[in-house]
């Protein structure tokens, strides 16, 4: 922490955590008042102080004889900052709070002026408060089924109707129909036999019971306790109603103007419950409805925000067009607020998502999209009367009003901006020891943004989003847009499918899931977990210590994504290695176990699919059976292993080419002339500070002439007619400590040299990154010849050196090749001097490598060749 002082006196205190969060903090005499709990405007008032500005009024309605003292007993806003409140003598009150302005805030409190309305004894303790502040109206009833109306601007009451029963519910909602004069209030009312009711009413037609111009019956049924209500208009001009029940179940029902007056009675029209679903676990306590002109299928959409006491809020798409949509889960979240979720809302200045609900004692708003707390009051916990309402000013400040009861007093309190704000966000709280960068995106001059995922001990997975051009400047480029808390322990592994849509994460205890991740409006991305591996053990301490996926969709239709089939390979500690498929449908996941094996007593630090050679699209040759991929381990002994799946119980050929135990690991497959002949280049590091590079080739060569073997033989007969052979280059002293991360550079795959025709080579140079815990990152150029894979035919050359202010380097990722405009190579070559300019072409193409350790950073050099420099020079 550091803080500096003006010349008028005032403070400005910087701070940070071991997170990376910085904030800064200005006007101090505002923020030490924070501290305190004296910045935000607040008041109370007691019952005997209403009864101090209303005495005539109340005495004259209130009944003689009564011992017990009146209390607040109900509320509601009904407008920005005006309360409807019913007491338990049945006094209906309108209540006008009155703040001071900012500049002679410091020590005023607010007030609230009370304004008797009338008076109802059927209300009394069993009486129901509802507001919608946007129309200026509020509803009320009590226990003989009298359902009573409030206009907040003329301060006239209207009895609408009588449901002849105590209500279980009364809900309201404002709503925008297509066409003129179509703003409605829907008021939803149930009772304890299930019967329920969905009024509409025009909105400044609330006069009396004519202002009703059609009442719907709702089936819910007595089982159903409807606990909150969203009503919204879809595309086709008709009323969609959403129920939230105690269950955690959402209804949905459809209601159109001219399908009601096509059959007449409409005293008797029932909506048409058009789907159910469960979205949660215990009790829904609020839902809202937002919309997006993009969909998957090109449509505008309708998304569904649903909050819950299990403590996690989710969101479901429903096609707006559809008559029968069939909701999709696109995000499901648990927030750092506890069970006691109560609603939602987003800025309207900012569109961040802000999350409200009680945690303990604490009434908290916690902003979705920067991960932090706005504001925090003292209520006294969940168990009361309160009221909250948002409203974002038009000069773009957030106002906020909270009031809730306690020891029978009414609080209220409008917190306010003290003049702090974040400039960095802060990242993982421990070391991060995974990351991955999503496949299959495209970026251009306009900054479109790349999704990277990072895992680490704090048991946390962060999705971030890397923007092109802000990588470029004096910011990292790296916002955090999501985070996954499922894991209990850290963070071990991650991997995204081959199309990114979805996410692995392996653990300790041998935690696994499978996550989907979606593209989606303002939360920027969707995430579910479909899928968890269930441990053999439920004390087991394995931690996973690999994990490749290879997909078996090869022959799907590129439309149907109801199911996806994935291969799964997992490397345990205790040097097991087991083989799963998974099959998703519908959001459920099924696992099947079809291989299992095991190496010595040596922990397998690393297991990765040999792929086919790249002669073979996707990977996968069409006549190899899906489990007839070779696998490579690298263990703690400084051996590499290649396993055979199915194959015999001999001993797997393992080859020694460390000293000590293997830390990083990367491969690539070259194609050769000799169809009988695959070539895999395999980089590691170790402990011993050497970088080595394994020429592997599998050799068919038993089964030459027969083009129909590869089909006849099995799996285990394939295996048994293999050899493979190996070369191995030693770098000896590659870096001062452990080389911790290598990186074979995405420039390698096109970066071929091709001799003449007499000599008829098959040169292939290969760009490498390597770091190790001397935090420095080394570039490597490494020619190799596929037909001639030897040792002296290898030739290695340093490329260039980096620093790296990242501590204990666990892994590395790549960006991909960059295609820049000439703006952004002008961008680049001034924040990292050393760049090559390209003499060729205006446009430059760049390499961005990820570096991820206690921290994280994003290096981007040109790509490495003969003559080319590195970023560090």
């Amino acid at each position: 922490m550091c803080h500096a002082l003006n010349k008028s006196g005032d403070f400005t205190i910087v701070s940070g955590g071991a997170d990376g969060h910085a904030q800064i903090c200005k006007d101090t005499g505002k923020v030490f008042g924070a501290l305190k709990g004296q910045a935000s405007v607040q008041g109370e008032c007691s019952i005997s102080g209403v009864g101090a500005q209303l005495t005539s009024r109340i005495n004259e309605a209130s009944a003689l004889g009564r011992q017990v003292e009146d209390k607040f007993k109900s509320y509601s806003f009904v407008c920005d900052d005006g309360l409807l409140m019913v007491t338990s003598y049945g006094h209906v009150l309108f209540g006008k709070i009155q703040a001071p302005t900012s500049d002679m805030s410091d020590g005023i409190p607010a007030n609230i002026f009370w304004t008797y309305i009338t008076t109802c004894p059927d209300l009394g303790n069993s009486s129901l408060v509802v507001g919608v502040p946007v129309a200026s109206i509020g509803f009320f009833t009590g226990a003989s089924g009298k359902v009573y109306s409030f206009n907040s601007m003329t301060h006239v009451t209207a009895e609408l109707i009588d449901v002849h029963s105590k209500p279980r519910a009364i809900l309201a909602d404002y709503v925008s129909l297509l066409g003129p004069n179509s703003n409605l209030i829907c008021l939803f009312v149930s009772d304890s036999s299930g019967a329920a009711r969905l009024l509409l009413m025009r909105e400044n037609q609330l006069e009396d019971k004519q202002s009703i111009f059609s009442s719907l019956i709702v089936p819910v049924g007595k089982q159903d306790a409807i606990f909150s209500m969203k009503c919204h208009s879809a595309r086709s001009g008709c009323l969609r109603l959403f129920l939230g029940t105690r269950t955690g179940k959402v209804m949905m029902y459809t209601w159109s103007e001219q399908v009601e007056r096509s059959n007449p009675g409409s005293d008797d029209f029932k909506l048409n419950k058009t789907c159910i679903w469960t979205s949660h676990e215990d009790s829904i306590t609020s839902l809202l409805v937002y919309e997006s002109t993009l969909c998957d299928m090109g449509g505008p959409c309708q998304y569904l925000l649903t909050t819950a006491r299990d403590g996690s809020y989710a969101i479901h798409k429903i096609e707006a067009s559809d008559i029968d949509p069939t909701p999709v889960l696109m995000h499901r979240a648990y927030p750092p607020l506890g069970p006691n979720l109560e609603g939602a809302y987003f800025d309207n200045v900012n569109q961040h998502l802000i999350l409200y609900g009680f945690r303990g004692i604490d009434f908290v708003g916690h902003d979705e999209a920067l991960r932090k707390d706005v504001f925090t009051v003292d209520a006294g916990g969940a168990h009361r009367a309160w009221a909250f309402k948002p409203h974002t000013s038009s000069d773009g400040s957030l106002s906020l009003i909270f009031a809730w009861t306690r020891a029978g007093k009414l609080h209220f309190i409008l917190p306010r901006n003290h003049g702090s704000h974040t400039f960095k966000s802060g990242g993982h709280g421990r070391e991060i020891k995974a990351c991955a960068i999503r496949p299959g995106q495209q970026r251009g001059c306009d900054g479109f943004k790349q999704i990277v995922a990072t895992g680490a001990e704090d048991t946390h997975i962060r999705l971030f989003e890397h923007s092109h051009l802000s990588g470029l400047t004096e910011r990292s480029g790296l916002d955090c847009i999501s985070i996954l808390t499922k894991h209990n322990t850290g963070v071990q592994q991650l991997q995204w499918s081959e199309d990114g849509d979805y996410l692995f994460s392996g653990g300790g205890c041998e935690e696994f899931f499978v996550w989907r991740i979606r593209r989606m409006p303002l939360l920027k991305v969707g995430v579910v977990c479909e899928a968890s591996l269930n441990s053999s053990n439920h004390v087991s301490d394995l931690r996973i210590t690999g994990v490749d996926v290879g997909s078996l969709d090869l022959f799907r239709d590129v439309m149907d994504h109801s199911t996806r089939r994935f291969k799964i390979l997992l490397g345990f500690s205790n040097s097991t290695l087991r083989l799963y498929e998974l099959s998703l449908s519908n959001s459920e996941g099924s696992w099947s176990q079809i291989w299992s094996s095991s190496y010595t007593s040596c922990c397998l630090t690393k297991s990765q699919f040999l792929a086919p050679t790249m002669n073979e699209p996707h990977g996968v040759s069409k006549n190899r059976t899906a489990h007839s991929d070779n696998i490579l381990g690298a263990a703690t002994d400084g051996h590499l292993v290649v396993l055979y799946p199915y194959a015999s119980s001999t001993p797997p050929p393992a080859f020694q080419v460390h000293q000590n135990s293997i830390k990083a690991l990367d491969k690539v497959s070259l194609p050769t002339t000799d169809p009988q002949k695959s070539v895999h280049v395999v980089l590691s590091g170790g402990d011993d500070n050497v970088l080595a590079i394994t020429i592997l080739t599998f050799d068919n060569t038993s089964t030459k002439g027969d083009t129909t073997s590869s089909a006849r033989f099995s799996a285990h007969e394939r295996n048994e007619h293999q050899s493979v052979s190996r070369e191995t280059v030693i770098l000896p002293r590659a870096h001062a400590a452990s080389v911790s991360a290598v990186k074979i550079l995405p420039s390698s795959y096109s970066d071929s040299i091709h001799g003449d025709e007499q000599h008829d080579t098959n040169r292939y140079r290969l760009s490498v990154a390597s770091a190790g815990t001397d935090q420095y990152i080394k570039l490597w150029n490494v020619t190799i010849d596929a037909n001639d894979p030897r040792a002296h035919t290898i030739d290695v050359q340093r490329a260039g050196k980096l620093f790296t202010p990242v501590a204990d380097v666990s892994d590395m990722e790549v960006f991909g090749t960059e295609s820049m405009c000439p703006k952004a190579t002008e961008a680049a070559n001034k924040s990292s001097p050393g760049l090559r300019k390209s003499q060729q072409s205006s446009e430059e193409t760049l390499i961005g490598l990820l570096v991820c350790g206690v921290g994280m950073d994003v290096f981007q050099f040109a790509q490495l060749g003969q003559g080319a420099r590195s970023a560090s020079g």
